[in-house]
């Protein structure tokens, strides 16, 4: 059994803080009256048991009281009231803590588990705490009646589950009387209502006869029902029938029908290829046209880039003479300061070294440039020529010459550009006929391997010779279609 090993009191009645250290064996206090010594009772009572409830054992002027009690395996167990607060607190021996709080009127389980004194359950609504007795109070169920110690008693012994058990059965019995009473009355009520239901089974094997009759004249509907829509679905197959005698009579020429949209279909495939031709004809036609009106217009192109040649040749001439002449001028003045130098150098009695070797390296340049300013003559010599030679013409001749000279740089270009163009359609009718070649090739073995497969590789569907020839043609027709397009947009592309 554990034991008590620690009390603290705070706040509760006249304990302001108690601190009370108790021993193994018997404790007592003693001291004088009203010294407190039952508020110890009162506080050890009100933690074990929650008794007395309520706040009017918080000591006067104050507001919260407390209680802790330390038990002899270390466990603590405190019990707090005040206005807001009322709970209680169990603490193991290694410092954890557990609050209970809203438990009303009883003590939380953990608690009373931990300090282990439980009361004694002497009926439904009354507990005895056999372990604690109060103040003033005699010896244990010695100051009782006779019905608590026949109680108490019984309850040690065991007997009052004999009374409980009588308790229950007569109240048991008593239930079930009533119970009895009240299906008794019942039942009554029951056979009177039914009275007016007495026919009720005539009617019910009636109503069966007539669901079994409703059931038959039901399958004979849908027998019926079934006929009839078969006679309809005969009558339609036999206007099928007729429709489809009709369909076979008009369908016996069916075979020269064949024949003719064969020849129709290829008469319209050698009408699209006449149009096809006929359409590269007029393109042709149109190109060839073009190209004409161009060379008839760039015919004198040689003659005129001869003479734009010439002139060109003949204004660099010209600037280069201009140039040359400027450049003689400058070596004429130069050329007459040396000489005027040359005879001042004569008249003088004495002139210094470096003078006369600054003009002797200007005479050494003068003579560098000689063979130079001969060139610069000649040339001279020739635009002289040339001027009086193209002096006589007029400043609108010089003007159309000028004009002519632009136009057959344009002329030029033009050429340089027919050319071109001339060039890159040979070589992109090449290329034409090249991919053509290759995808006859690959058409071709195409068709061959549809005929090896029979059937199609992607859709499965089978392939027969009617098939291929159609996919030939439609291949045809793109190449013809492709190949018209391509030139066209070439056409309005060199028109452009």
């Amino acid at each position: 059994m554990k034991g008590f090993q620690r009390v603290v009191i705070e706040n509760f009645q006249s304990h302001g803080r108690t601190e009370i250290d108790l021993t193994d064996g018997l404790n007592v206090f003693v001291g004088p009256s009203d010294s407190g010594k039952s508020a110890i009772l009162r506080a050890l009572r009100w933690l074990l048991y929650n008794q007395p409830r309520g706040s009017d054992f918080i000591r006067a002027g104050k507001d919260r009281c407390r209680v802790a009690l330390t038990l002899t395996d270390g466990v603590t167990i405190v019990r707090e009231r005040s206005p807001s607060v009322n709970r209680y607190t169990l603490r193991d021996p290694d410092g954890n803590e557990r609050v209970f709080e809203g438990f009303g009127g009883n003590v939380p389980l953990e608690v009373m588990e931990a300090h282990g004194m439980h009361p004694l359950k002497m009926d439904t609504d009354w507990n005895l705490p056999a372990q604690f007795g109060t103040q003033l109070e005699g010896p244990f169920l010695l100051s009782e009646t006779g019905g608590v110690k026949a109680k108490s008693i019984g309850r040690v012994s065991g007997a009052h589950l004999i009374d409980l058990a009588l308790q229950s059965t007569a109240k048991d019995q008593k239930n079930l009387a009533v119970e009895m009473r009240h299906l008794s009355r019942e039942v009554e009520r029951l056979d009177e209502a039914l009275k007016p239901y007495a026919p009720l089974p005539e009617q019910v094997r009636v109503l069966a006869q007539s669901e079994s009759r409703y059931a038959e004249a039901k399958k004979k509907e849908e027998v019926l029902n079934r006929l009839l829509h078969l006679r309809e679905s005969w009558a339609l197959c036999k206007e099928k029938k007729k429709k489809t005698r009709r369909q076979l009579d008009s369908l016996e020429s069916l075979p020269m029908l064949e024949s003719r949209l064969t020849g129709m279909e290829e008469g319209l495939r050698r009408t699209k290829e006449l149009l096809r031709i006929r359409r590269q004809f007029h393109d042709h036609r149109r190109e060839r046209e073009r190209t004409e009106k161009v060379l008839k217009e760039t015919a004198r192109c040689e003659e005129a880039e001869l003479g734009l040649q010439d002139l060109g040749e003949a204004v660099r001439r010209l600037a280069s003479w201009v140039e040359l002449r400027e450049r003689h001028s400058t070596i004429l003045r130069e050329r007459e300061g040396l000489i005027r130098l040359r005879d001042e150098a004569k008249q003088a009695d004495a002139i210094s070294v470096d003078a006369w070797e600054e003009r002797l390296q200007r005479l050494r340049k003068l003579e560098r440039l000689s063979p130079r300013l001969k060139q610069l003559s000649r040339t001279r010599r020739n635009w002289e020529g040339w001027i009086k030679r193209t002096e006589h013409l007029p400043a609108k001749e010089m003007e159309r010459i000028t004009a002519d000279m632009e136009r057959l740089r344009t002329l030029r270009g033009a050429s340089d550009r027919l050319t071109d163009l001339r060039r890159r359609l040979s070589e992109g009718k090449k290329f034409r006929r090249q991919k053509e070649e290759e995808m006859e090739t690959g058409v071709r073995l195409l068709v061959d391997a549809f005929r090896r497969l029979g059937r199609c590789p992607t859709c499965g569907s089978p392939v027969n010779g009617d098939v291929v020839e159609h996919i030939m043609e439609e291949v045809g027709g793109g190449w013809s279609r492709a190949a018209a397009g391509t030139e066209n947009q070439r056409d309005e592309g060199q028109t452009g």
